[in-house]
């Protein structure tokens, strides 16, 4: 992993210098327009942050005025729960436990949360390596499994103030007590963006998408911190971002005004397997898969490498991608 950080360093020296051709794309237009799904969230939450729980089938979101909720992707059943503290990101490290990370803003930490008791369980300081002004400090989060890292994977966790991506391994396997934080790197930003305001990383695609509030970008990335597309968004004030399947989510904080939770789709900018659109990469997807292969009405559904045929090819690619998103 030290060997990838430091790729992501040279590779930023190499992109400062070329920054100017980092091309921005339209945001897709099948993908809008928008669905609203935030309706039954409290009139005073500033969503801030969101992630989709494969598991529990759920969204949960963080509001930066100390609530985490959960909700459907239609935005019902809404069920609250109050933290007191800055409340700017939340991420699922691993779907089979109780667990959720929540990230907090000032001072810069990571809340571990049991979604079954309702209680804080550890803290994760993070100050000595990340320690943003009050309100341009942590603000993104999001968990980059690993099988063969001995903690199951790294936190990634974005600074607000400069666009700085730190990368930490905390002991979620190891122990269940220790706060003992590791320091593993820093992604740097391209020149001249930073505010970023929450990452996501989908396993089946091994994509690291980032949002940037100020500048209404959609980034996506390798882990290492490599370009590969960026979208121009269609909202503003945007703070939170998560994927279930070809689902896109982004929800808003709007301040004293509240947040909104926004529904993108079908957002299709890479392949992924994850054909049903429940999150989770499982044999019902390739029951989707076999279904377009033998009646060839849908076969671009199933065109996952895009060369506008339905071969081998997309079967072997379709293998790859589901063993990745395990």
């Amino acid at each position: 992993m030290k060997a990838v950080m430091q790729r992501g360093v040279i590779l930023y020296l190499i992109m400062s210098a070329c920054c100017i051709a980092a091309s921005t794309d339209p945001f897709p237009p099948e993908a809008l327009p928008a669905v609203s799904i935030g309706e039954f969230l409290p009139p005073d939450f500033e969503a801030s942050g969101l992630v989709w729980h494969t598991r529990r089938q759920k969204l949960f979101l963080v509001s930066d005025n100390g609530f985490l909720a959960s909700m459907t992707d239609q935005g019902t059943d809404v069920e609250l729960w109050r933290i007191s503290a800055d409340l700017e990101a939340v991420t699922v490290a691993f779907p089979t436990s109780d667990f959720i990370y929540l990230g907090v803003e000032h001072p810069d930490s990571i809340y571990e949360f049991n979604i079954t008791t309702g209680g804080i369980t550890r803290v994760f300081n993070l100050t000595p390596w990340m320690d943003g002004p009050k309100n341009s400090g942590l603000e993104a989060l999001t968990f980059v499994p690993d099988p063969a890292d001995p903690e199951g994977g790294l936190f990634y966790a974005g600074l607000q103030e400069t666009g700085q991506i730190f990368v930490f391994r905390l002991p979620i396997l190891s122990s269940a007590v220790s706060t003992a934080v590791t320091f593993v790197g820093v992604i740097y930003p391209i020149q001249g963006v930073n505010n970023i305001s929450d990452l996501y990383y989908t396993p089946c695609q091994d994509v690291l998408y980032a949002i940037y509030d100020s500048s209404n970008l959609l980034r996506a990335m390798t882990p290492d911190g490599s370009f590969l597309r960026q979208w121009e968004l269609p909202g503003d004030s945007q703070e939170g971002i998560t994927l279930k399947g070809s689902e896109l989510y982004i929800c808003e904080d709007n301040g004293q005004n509240g947040g909104r939770v926004y529904r993108y789709a079908p957002f299709l900018v890479f392949p992924q397997p994850d054909l049903d659109n429940d999150g989770i990469v499982d044999l019902r997807d390739y029951a989707v898969f076999s279904q377009c292969w033998r009646d060839r009405l849908f076969w671009k559904t199933a065109d996952l490498n895009k060369d506008n045929r339905l071969d081998v090819a997309d079967i072997a690619f379709f293998a790859s991608l589901w063993l990745r998103g395990k």
